[in-house]
């Protein structure tokens, strides 16, 4: 008696390859979609800018009140969008590596960051106010 050997896959593991496949696909999109590398990416970069500003303004407090011993921080203020006689936002005082994405939107009261709601999206304002930026009205 001969005895015929099957080669190849059978139908039944064929089908459970698929299946094991698919659900494998879906549970990494879930992933992807929940946990979205380019938002997390764009938040990120979002509160380092934000807190390089608030170290630049410290650094900048630091210089001003080494040049006179009464300048306080309460000294340092920049309305929103303001510009000086030589037309540059009064914010550049304090922070001259300050982006144009954020020179006309954030401004600076009693030496504190601040920013308007209206001037940034929900997501934005979520994220300075993580980064301790005060809002106001």
């Amino acid at each position: 008696m001969l005895s015929k050997k099957k080669s190849g896959i059978s139908m039944i593991v064929l089908i459970i390859t698929i299946i094991v496949s698919v659900i494998l696909l879906s549970v990494v999109l879930l992933n992807i979609e929940r946990n979205n590398p380019i938002d997390s990416a764009k938040e990120v970069r979002f509160k380092n800018d934000i807190d390089n500003f608030i170290n630049e303004i410290s650094i900048t407090y630091t210089n001003k009140k080494t040049e006179n011993l009464k300048y306080n921080f309460t000294d340092m203020d920049a309305t929103i969008g303001r510009k000086t006689d030589d037309d540059k936002y009064e914010i550049e005082e304090y922070i001259p590596s300050i982006t144009e994405e954020y020179v006309d939107r954030l401004g600076l009261k009693d030496g504190q960051l601040v920013y308007r709601e209206i001037d940034f999206s929900e997501e934005e304002a979520k994220w300075l106010e993580e980064s301790g930026v005060q809002k106001i009205e």
